[in-house]
């Protein structure tokens, strides 16, 4: 009773595995060479063949996870807000052209700049101003921080940086969340 049962017994399948190359290696040694070719090529086509069929499922599953997100996303139209200032932004960002919809992405972290400029938060630069602030004062700190992301990359990446009408709509709403916390537009 001293020892320990095991459920797998390693020389058992060790001892069958070995056997398994054992005939593997003299089936490649005795057989035709047209023969190897052929199981090889066969077990080559069914490997890729597997590949290909798990890329292809694995595929449709991510495409249907990001059209219910796309679809779980809120795309606010742009309604008055008695701001001129914000209602040219939200027309550039639901116009047709992806120059405004960057423009308009600028514009608004320039007003989120001015809000936590006004809130007392000092800083070098908006993302400076932003680490200083506690997200218990700030109910949207993650929708500014996404939003601000983005500005990042249109202003470093420059015409590299590709932005979707989805997108862009989608970060002008992050604005809107976090400026209307603070009743500021």
């Amino acid at each position: 009773m001293g020892a320990t049962q095991s459920f797998f017994n390693f020389d058992y399948i060790f001892y069958h595995f070995y056997l398994l190359l054992q005939n593997i290696w003299r089936f490649l040694g005795s057989a035709n060479p047209w023969h190897v070719l052929l199981v090889l090529v066969a077990i080559f086509v069914i490997v890729l063949s597997i590949i290909a069929s798990y890329s292809y499922i694995r595929l449709q599953e991510i495409r249907k996870r990001q059209e219910e997100y796309l679809e779980t996303v809120k795309l606010v139209e742009p309604k008055h807000s008695g701001n001129e200032r914000w209602e040219k932004i939200e027309q550039k960002a639901f116009g047709n052209n992806e120059s405004e919809w960057k423009q308009a992405i600028i514009e608004a972290d320039i007003i989120l700049d001015e809000l936590i400029q006004r809130m007392g938060y000092q800083g070098e630069n908006l993302g400076e101003r932003m680490k200083k602030i506690e997200s218990s004062d700030f109910k949207s700190l993650s929708q500014a921080w996404d939003a601000h992301k983005v500005r990042n990359r249109i202003a470093h990446d420059g015409p590299d940086f590709t932005l979707s009408q989805h997108e862009a709509r989608r970060v002008i709403n992050m604005y809107r969340e976090v400026f209307s916390e603070f009743n500021f537009i």
